[in-house]
C-alpha cells in the first residue's frame, strides 16, 4: 500500500512497527549459529528505530516468561519461520524456472 499524504506512521508505530518486528526476527536469525540467513542491515535498523522490546529481544534480554502467549520454543519457531520465508533460493543449475517453482513448493510440503 502506498503512503498517503495524510498518514503519520513511522518505523516505531503502526505498520512500521510490523516491519521493525520482522527486522528484529531477521537480526536474530542472522546471529543464529546455524547460519539461516545473513542480513547485515536488520540489527542496525532495529537499534536505530529504538523500540526497547525489539532491542531486548535481539539481545536475549527479554523475559519471555513474563509474556503469557510466548515461550522460548515459540519465539524460536517464529524467528526460524521469518528466516525460511526470506531465504534466497538459488535457481536450478539448468535455469529451468519450472524446476525452481517445484523446488520452492516442495519445501513447504515437507
Amino acid at each position: 500500500m502506498p503512503r498517503a499524504h495524510d498518514d503519520n506512521w513511522d518505523l516505531a508505530s503502526s505498520v512500521g512497527m510490523t516491519a521493525t518486528m520482522v527486522a528484529a526476527g531477521r537480526a536474530m536469525a542472522s546471529n543464529d549459529p546455524r547460519g539461516l540467513i545473513d542480513d547485515p542491515f536488520a540489527e542496525p535498523l532495529v537499534r536505530a528505530v529504538g523500540v526497547d522490546f525489539f532491542t531486548k529481544m535481539m539481545d536475549g534480554e527479554l523475559d519471555l516468561a513474563a509474556i503469557e502467549t510466548v515461550s522460548p520454543l515459540r519465539m524460536q519457531a517464529m524467528t526460524d519461520g521469518m528466516a525460511a520465508r526470506t531465504k534466497d533460493v538459488p535457481a536450478p543449475e539448468n535455469d529451468d524456472p519450472l524446476g525452481e517453482i517445484i523446488f520452492i513448493s516442495g519445501s513447504f510440503t515437507g
